[in-house]
């Protein structure tokens, strides 16, 4: 066989007689059982430190608040060098810890903090002296500070209506309800109709209704247009005829409510 016979073939440079079935060796293999069979636990070391930090930097700019963080975590977090491995570190002391960032969000946190080792999905163990610090040392300093509640001052209008709809929440692209982004959330029992299925007021049955009535409600549109933005809730519930519930379609990421 030439060298350009092989290139068009490659698959015939490696002979099915050749193959051989690869095993892990046992290393590997305790190294992943101790993977999988370490209790799940929440960290809420990496909370500890930033929040320390971001109190020492009051009054400076964020981006040196954040260097320092990065450089506190740097020098404060344990090391864990655990046995078989030969690259070491880690975000976490033990295998797929549950890392807490305050600095993102901590409301939904705090909501799920004694239902964490009981939900149906992604159990993380934690303790009534964690608990008891998260809420009372390090929560408290970051209420109105998280880029959750950030995200939630700029959004417009429409959006915090979609939000309290269902259609999709201002911490994952779509609603936690839904199970899309992660795991985070209970599945659907019908994933076939994701969106459509969260809407209180069952978009899929007001379609036709919609089309009939388009001259008194404002039209569907595949994206808005350059400088535009979606109509008011006020305003499209002026628009609505007498009778006609409303009806939110989502339209990508984008919807509108009429």
């Amino acid at each position: 066989m030439n060298a350009k016979f092989l290139l068009e073939n490659p698959i015939l440079a490696f002979p099915s007689e050749t193959w051989e079935r690869s095993q892990p060796d046992e290393r590997v293999l305790r190294i992943k059982r101790r993977l999988l069979e370490t209790p799940r636990q929440v960290d809420i070391e990496r909370a500890r430190i930033a929040t320390h930090s971001y109190r020492r930097t009051e009054g400076q700019p964020m981006p040196i608040r954040r260097a320092e963080m990065l450089l506190d975590l740097c020098r404060e977090m344990s090391i864990a060098i655990h046995p078989d491995e030969l690259i070491v570190g880690n975000r976490s002391r033990l295998p797929r810890m549950g890392v807490i960032a305050p600095e993102g969000a901590v409301d939904w946190i705090d909501r799920e903090l004694e239902t964490l080792a009981t939900r149906p999905q992604d159990r993380f163990e934690i303790t009534p002296d964690e608990i008891r610090e998260l809420r009372e040392e390090i929560f408290p300093y970051w209420r109105g500070k998280t880029l959750e509640e950030e995200a939630a001052q700029r959004v417009p209008a429409e959006t915090t209506l979609n939000c309290t709809w269902g259609i999709f929440s201002r911490q994952k692209p779509v609603s936690r309800r839904t199970n899309l982004s992660s795991a985070d959330g209970p599945a659907k029992k019908d994933g076939r109709n994701f969106m459509l299925s969260n809407v209180p007021f069952e978009a899929r049955s007001r379609l036709s209704l919609l089309t009939e009535r388009n001259t008194a409600v404002a039209p569907l549109r595949s994206r808005p247009a350059d400088g535009d933005s979606p109509p008011s809730a006020r305003g499209a519930a002026a628009a609505r005829p007498s009778g006609v519930a409303p009806t939110c379609v989502p339209i990508g990421m984008w919807a509108e409510t009429v």
